[in-house]
């Protein structure tokens, strides 16, 4: 009666192991999610970046093109 009782309460321990075990794996996951949508927003703000440089670009380089005919 004592040895099943004992082995009752290692499998309860167990079984609470393995539910902290699952939900440390959801935290992990959800922190996965979170700095692959941070890395994702990055890559957006570096792309609009570019995209502001390279118009910058073109607008100078259409005023060399007409400060270079006009002169």
């Amino acid at each position: 009666m004592e040895k099943a009782k004992l082995e009752l309460e290692k499998a309860e321990l167990e079984l609470e192991k393995a539910e902290l075990e699952l939900e440390k794996a959801k935290l992990e996951l959800e922190k996965a999610k979170l700095e692959l949508e941070k890395a994702e927003l990055e890559l957006e703000k570096a792309e609009l970046e570019l995209e502001k440089y390279q118009l910058l670009y073109n607008r100078i380089t259409k005023l060399t093109e007409a400060s270079r005919f006009s002169a």
